[in-house]
């Protein structure tokens, strides 16, 4: 946690990280992935299939890209296994936001809630046969509740902060978070703000 990944670029499944839960679980909080490029995945491929539950939560995927030949499947964020994903913003990236990797005749549990979406190039969420290309549909689901979409507004330096404008500020559930500081180590107050940067 607390680490801004970017600009890398792999030849293999994950842009940015690869994470084998190995009956431990996962905490994937507080960073910033941005403009990393992978074959499957644009930056963070999280695989708990052994059982574990992986927590995904309070980070900003931004700008990452599918190197090509482009995987129709391809994402920003692929979990496979149980667990909750939430608080994270998916902006801009090639594919699906988040892709849930779900073997036939697994019983994996999965929520997804609080994201923010908006411009990914394939859809918000596939969760094989279905794929989400709104918010409205996917809050109707069985797994998600309390996702939004639209322009971010992130400050025009190029950071991927927040701006004083952006609908992502307060709109975060502070019981998904584990840690109370974001990537900077700046603390998050009540109520907090979606994604990996505190504005």
């Amino acid at each position: 946690h607390f680490t801004t990944v970017g600009g890398n670029r792999t030849l293999t499944s994950a842009g940015a990280i690869r994470i084998q839960a190995f009956r431990q679980g996962t905490l994937l909080e507080g960073n910033l992935f941005i403009t990393n490029q992978g074959m499957q995945v644009d930056a963070a491929m999280v695989d708990g299939s052994d059982g574990s539950a992986a927590l995904v939560t309070g980070n900003t995927f931004a700008s990452n890209l599918l190197q090509a030949p482009k995987d129709p499947t391809g994402s920003a964020l692929s979990l496979q296994g149980n667990g909750t994903i939430c608080n994270n913003t998916f902006t801009g990236n090639d594919g699906h936001g988040i892709r849930i990797r779900r073997p036939a005749g697994s019983a994996f549990v999965v929520g997804v809630s609080f994201n923010h979406f908006f411009g990914n190039t394939t859809s918000l969420l596939s969760d094989p046969p279905t794929i989400y290309t709104s918010v409205a549909a996917l809050n109707a689901s069985a797994i998600a509740d309390n996702n939004i979409d639209g322009n971010p507004l992130f400050a025009i330096d190029g950071s991927y902060r927040l701006s004083s404008a952006s609908p992502l500020i307060g709109k975060a559930n502070r019981a998904c978070f584990r840690l109370i500081t974001d990537v900077q180590g700046e603390p998050r107050p009540l109520p907090s703000d979606i994604g990996g940067d505190e504005f």
